[in-house]
């Protein structure tokens, strides 16, 4: 109620006489803009109501008050500060929003500001008031933290290897002054990450930001990003760097060192909320998390202020959808508008998609739309822009990752598997990408079936297992794989690894997917050829064999849908499917990097052409018309710059219900071990908040409806067992499981008719629905 009460007395004529001492001359308008961030701390703007105060404060605390004000002006007397223009303070008040959220939390820590005793003067009360502050802010972990001296990819990384040629063009190229955009363009497994860290080092080194947050698209990239950061030279004394996304509090409670870390141990101040998280002068993030800084959701704007202050580095900017994509243009125009520095990182963007980021920044910056002025045609390529000037390179790949991969075709499950097994008969690491989690599991069965060792990784897993997957594909794939481990293993996984892991395989099967996403997965082939040369691999060059119907001749339809019928929805523009097999099986190779951006051009090409089959073409209008009907969804919940912070009729949402993502709707179902008499979570621990948290997966409504009704003594036991859920976790479904043997657990669903289905869940190969 203060919030609201406190706008509306500040604004009331009584306070005419304060607001004429301290900033005299502003108009009635402007003063509203003024304290919307103030005192809208509570996480939102407040309305802009002015008749609630009599009722709070009544004639003598409007007396007190006043007097309060005129003290304050006494004690810290104002400056005299004419009235900026309205589209100036509109601007501010979202750092300004930020800056109030940040005092009122540490100001209200009783921890750092005990409460004061006794009759104390006002002048007293602040001199002790510094000096508490200063303690809190140290505390609390926002001070700013020393930037290193020692500048270059050596110093940066660690690493005393050479730099690559984007890397050494980070090192020296030219700072424009003003909020900077820069956008590298360079091969999958380039160090693209390392140059974008040289390049921001660089900058915060010249002063003009604190540190550098790193936002990456998914859950596991952002896990092993944090991991990476660690050996990242940024500052004289490195801070521990911090962890933001949906889950990062159960993957602290599981990545604990048991020797060092209790459970009881409490975590940083900054550690303690995903917001917080952004404060820090290191870390690493969910795109989501950075995207609910710009949405209607409560406290964005102390995202805003973390975000602002550092470098934002964005990795697979390529990889969003129509409604992420304008969730990026707004956050690259509120960077730009506040003055921090944005760093772009792609192997394969088309474009119309650098053009369309280029534009979103130019009008955060104030700048007018205008195509980029480009000199280099070729690619690889890095641009780095101010609002003055604009300056795009051509960069020379690395000699290392300049490689023909061959393209083969495989139309039948049965000829994949045995292109696998012979491959893993010869000791090669393999990977086959599907596009579902039921691909996956229908493909590792036929694996297994052919005698080979397999491991799955995809979303449907409870946290705890997830996690484990996680850790043993980068354990087993990753750069410190050891041959041994890796020597004719097969991993089916979804999407999950396709952007950002760095994982090395010795041959990368896919489902037919969109060019750009191919070769994504192309680069997790011969990866780390310094510590597995060509001659050594067990295959004798790197290749990328598509499972794909025949882009030859009549084409129907039904083409895609007819071979993938799950994944129809998924890649729901067909026609870039068909191009992308026909250029590839025609030409029966990628050469990288000279053939990656004609590739993708030519894919995503917006018009049809007279070679494009006319049964594909209504799939490709209608993926053109929903994307328009996405960005708009987009643009209704996105806050608007020139608006300013304040309510404009859009309800503002908690974090956890801000859509940052338009996906299918999808079920919250925790994992329960049933016996017969006791309910526990799947995942086992003392704590079982943190167990049922650790338990919980997540379905598509289109692929189960829900839990069909249990009998009286089970469903009295579920209550039991969910009484203590927070608020947040009322809609989880409590799914009991009971044990047939080896690992394996079964239960009941209902399906999408609402018919009862079994499903069964292991740890190793997660929930499948036996249909």
């Amino acid at each position: 109620a203060h919030t609201r009460s406190g706008y509306a007395l500040l604004m009331g004529e009584a306070a005419d006489d304060l607001w004429a001492t301290w900033l005299p001359g502003w108009k009635r308008s402007r003063r509203g803009l003024l304290l919307q961030p103030f005192m809208g701390h509570h996480g939102k703007p407040v309305p802009e109501e002015t008749d609630g105060w009599k009722d709070l404060f009544g004639s003598q605390g409007l007396q007190a008050g006043i007097a309060f004000g005129q003290a304050i002006a006494k004690l810290l007397p104002p400056p005299v500060v004419p009235a900026p223009p309205e589209r100036s303070l509109k601007q501010a008040t979202w750092l300004m929003a930020g800056l109030a959220v940040l005092c009122d939390w540490i100001g209200s820590n009783s921890l750092w500001f005990a409460y004061e005793m006794g009759d104390l003067q006002l002048e007293d009360y602040w001199k002790k008031a510094l000096e508490k502050a200063s303690r809190a802010v140290a505390a609390a972990g926002i001070a700013p933290a020393r930037v290193s001296g020692r500048t270059g990819y050596r110093a940066v990384s660690g690493q005393n290897r050479s730099p690559s040629a984007l890397q050494s063009w980070c090192e020296s190229v030219v700072l424009p002054d003003g909020p900077l955009l820069a956008i590298l363009e360079d091969v999958t497994g380039s160090g693209k990450t390392e140059a974008a860290l040289v390049l921001a080092h660089r900058i915060m080194a010249a002063g003009h930001a604190g540190g550098v947050m790193i936002a990456l698209p998914t859950m596991a990239t952002a896990n092993a990003m944090h991991q990476r950061l660690k050996g990242i030279n940024l500052f004289e004394k490195p801070p521990v760097p911090t962890l933001a996304h949906g889950r990062v509090g159960l993957t602290r409670h599981l990545n604990r060192d048991p020797e060092t870390d209790s459970a009881a141990e409490s975590v940083s101040w900054l550690e303690s909320e995903n917001r917080k998280a952004f404060l820090a002068p290191m870390g690493a993030c969910t795109i989501d998390q950075a995207f609910l800084g710009v949405l209607t959701s409560r406290y964005q704007s102390l995202r805003l202020l973390g975000i602002s202050q550092k470098v934002l580095i964005i990795d697979e900017v390529h990889a969003f959808d129509a409604y992420m994509g304008r969730e990026l243009d707004r956050l690259i125009a509120f960077q730009a508008a506040l003055g921090g520095h944005t760093i772009l990182l792609s192997a394969t963007l088309p474009a119309i998609i650098r053009e369309r980021l280029w534009n979103a920044w130019r009008k955060g910056a104030g700048e007018p739309s205008s195509a980029v002025s480009d000199t280099a045609e070729s690619y690889p390529r890095a641009m780095i822009a101010s609002p003055d000037q604009v300056l795009v390179s051509s960069i020379q790949a690395r000699p290392d990752l300049c490689r023909i991969i061959t393209v083969a075709r495989a139309e039948r499950t049965d000829d994949v598997v045995c292109r696998i097994a012979d491959a893993a008969a010869r000791g090669a690491a393999v990977a086959w990408v599907r596009n579902t989690v039921d691909d996956v599991l229908e493909a590792a069965a036929l694996l297994e079936r052919a005698g080979l060792t397999i491991e799955i990784f995809h979303a449907r897993y409870a946290f705890a297992d997830r996690m484990t997957r996680e850790r043993d594909v980068l354990d087993r794939y990753g750069p410190a794989s050891e041959e041994t481990k890796r020597a004719g293993r097969v991993l089916v996984a979804t999407q999950v690894i396709e952007q950002s892991l760095d994982l090395d395989f010795d041959l990368m099967v896919s489902d037919l997917v969109p060019i750009d996403l191919l070769i994504q997965r192309a680069g997790r082939l011969w990866r780390h050829l310094a510590r597995r040369p060509a001659h050594l691999r067990p295959v004798s060059r790197p290749e990328l064999l598509v499972h794909a119907p025949d882009p030859a001749g009549q084409v129907a339809a039904e083409w895609f849908t007819a071979a993938f019928p799950r994944a129809g929805a998924i890649y729901p523009d067909h026609l870039v499917l068909w191009r992308t097999a026909r250029m590839l099986f025609q030409a029966g190779q990628i050469s990288v990097p000279e053939d990656v951006p004609g590739l993708i051009e030519a894919a995503y090409m917006a018009e049809t052409t007279p070679g494009d089959p006319a049964a594909l073409e209504p799939s490709h209008s209608k993926a053109r018309e929903d994307e328009l009907v996405d960005r708009s969804i987009a643009n209704m919940n996105l806050l608007n710059m020139q608006d300013g912070y304040c309510l404009d009729g859009t309800p503002w949402q908690s974090e956890i219900r801000a859509s940052t993502r338009l996906a299918d709707e999808i079920h919250k179902v925790r994992l329960a071990r049933w016996d017969g008499e006791t309910l526990t979570p799947w995942a086992e621990g003392d704590d079982h908040t943190i167990a049922w948290q650790l338990s919980e997966l997540q379905v598509r409504k289109g692929r189960m409806k829900g839990l069909p009704t249990a009998d009286i003594k089970l469903r009295q036991k579920i209550d039991i067992a969910s009484s203590d859920w927070s608020r947040y976790d009322a809609d989880a479904f409590l799914l009991p499981l009971c044990e047939e043997g080896e690992g394996r657990w079964k239960g009941t669903v209902l399906d999408r008719k609402g018919a009862e289905a079994e499903v069964v869940y292991t740890a190793a190969s997660g929930l499948r629905f036996l249909d």
